[in-house]
């Protein structure tokens, strides 16, 4: 191989390799509920913030394809009117979606959840009910208040409160 060959393709890796590194970084972002009747939930959600718009779709029920645009880890805490811890389901694990009904749009400049929202775990529409109680799922749309499901029954556990966002530092 010749020299000036060498040379620009040694030129042309080095060209790429700057070009295409963007120097975003992962960002985190925390997201708390609390209804009416005291149960919480926390959302905690790791996104590239070279995207102005991050999301992810599990696919629903029918076996469609789940999407995800920017989001690294999404988590969510779920506790009892007494605090106490009753369930931890990760809904994106790797950029891997995890939670077949997930929905969940966030626009990084204002720093704030768009459309609807579903996170959790519905175990039973999952094909799995024989899972134990305790698992919970949070339903919100831009026209309606936030509710924790229980998806052995298909009912509220909580409803109303308030969805609002929390500086992790």
């Amino acid at each position: 191989m010749h020299t000036k060959t060498k040379v620009l393709l040694i030129g042309l890796c080095c060209f790429f390799s700057f070009r295409f590194e963007s120097g975003a970084a992962v960002r985190q972002v925390h997201f708390s509920w609390i209804g009416d009747g005291g149960y919480s939930a926390a959302i905690i959600m790791r996104y590239d913030d070279a995207f102005p718009f991050v999301s992810a779709l599990g696919g629903g029920p029918f076996g469609g394809t789940a999407t995800n645009q920017g989001i690294k880890e999404l988590s969510v805490l779920f506790r009892g009117p007494a605090r106490t811890l009753l369930f931890y389901p990760r809904c994106i694990s790797n950029s891997v979606v995890t939670y077949r009904f997930l929905k969940i749009g966030f626009n990084t400049t204002s720093e704030r959840l768009v459309g609807n929202l579903d996170v959790g775990k519905d175990s039973f529409a999952e094909g799995e009910p024989g899972s134990p109680v305790g698992q919970f799922y949070l339903l919100s749309s831009p026209a309606s208040r936030p509710k924790l499901m229980d998806p052995s029954t298909g009912q509220p556990v909580d409803t109303g409160g308030t969805l609002w966002w929390q500086d992790p530092n």
